[in-house]
């Protein structure tokens, strides 16, 4: 296998939990070894032909640089999974160094070695929805998510009026790509269940439709369809020996309701719905009566 190595690229942001590091964006230096098969590029001479490294450098710098962690072993393991879930790297090597971490210490660095069996589960879109202080409850549920998953990317924040109950506040809406280590049954059950623990959800058995500080439901789930724990994938069917409640994915909703499909397809136009095998962008279009589906709600800004 051919390695491809992007050495010391040099970022900034927001990294340790010390008093005197909050706040303040500090240096670290990131180094990919990339295991990939060149053969075929090295014969055309096509860039199509081989991983395009300025994309993959130009992810890395959008999920890091300016962003918040405790950690330089999460963002060692965040530009892993980027690099084997989003970009199909089969094994990688990264190496995170933080210059200066420690007094009488030139360098404090993690180095992980990853290959696409440590991340069995694909890319995941999940679908958030607030009326109870939505900005401020939307923004802390996607700061949960970031330290149980990582956060690939989100849609802009869409405000929709509510749907099945008319008498509360209009909603936020949006959508993120995260990619995570626990199956569907496992992410439903500790995440979401402990997220909408944390931000105080409660269900009222008598209007499920009514007001929530947050929502949080799984559209999709790489191209899996999982019905009352039967899971579907390439036309192959097993039943999941879990006793959570069953699932439904993807979301139904996503077939059916403009507040749920315009912030998927505006985080991922052209994804493929697993079951209608439609682009999102086709589906908002049909549901929304609008060609910019985009423009069917207001949006805001809550990521300033």
């Amino acid at each position: 296998m051919d390695r491809l190595e992007i050495s010391k690229l040099r970022l900034r942001c927001e990294i340790g939990f010390s008093s005197h590091e909050i706040g303040k964006l500090q240096d670290i230096v990131v180094s990919l070894v990339l295991h990939v098969d060149c053969r075929r590029a090295g014969v055309s001479d096509r860039v199509e032909d081989t991983v395009n490294y300025r994309t993959i450098t130009k992810a890395i710098i959008n999920h890091i640089d300016g962003k918040q962690f405790n950690l330089i072993e999460k963002i060692a393991e965040d530009i892993a999974q980027i690099c084997i879930v989003i970009y199909g790297i089969s094994r990688v090597r990264v190496t995170v160094d933080k210059p200066s971490a420690l007094r009488f210490v030139d360098n404090v660095s993690i180095q992980i070695r990853r290959s696409s069996a440590d991340y069995p589960q694909p890319v995941v879109y999940l679908s958030l929805g607030s009326n109870i202080e939505p900005s401020k409850n939307i923004k802390a549920a996607l700061s949960l998510l970031k330290t149980r998953t990582c956060v690939v990317s989100t849609s802009k924040a869409f405000r929709t009026p509510p749907f099945g109950y008319d008498k509360q506040a209009e909603f936020l809406n949006i959508a993120v790509k995260v990619i995570t280590t626990y199956n569907p049954f496992e992410f439903k059950s500790i995440v979401i269940g402990d997220i909408e623990s944390a931000l105080g959800r409660v269900r009222d058995p008598g209007n499920k439709n009514g007001p929530r500080t947050i929502d949080i439901d799984i559209s999709f789930w790489g191209d899996f369809i999982i019905c009352n724990n039967n899971v579907c994938k390439n036309g192959a069917t097993s039943k999941c020996d879990q006793e959570s409640t069953p699932l439904q994915i993807p979301d139904t909703d996503s077939l059916k309701r403009p507040h749920v499909i315009v912030p998927l397809a505006d985080l991922s136009p052209s994804y493929l719905h697993p079951v209608t095998q439609e682009p999102l962008s086709s589906i908002a279009q049909h549901l929304t009566k609008k060609d910019d589906f985009r423009k069917a709600f207001d949006t805001v800004d809550i990521y300033s």
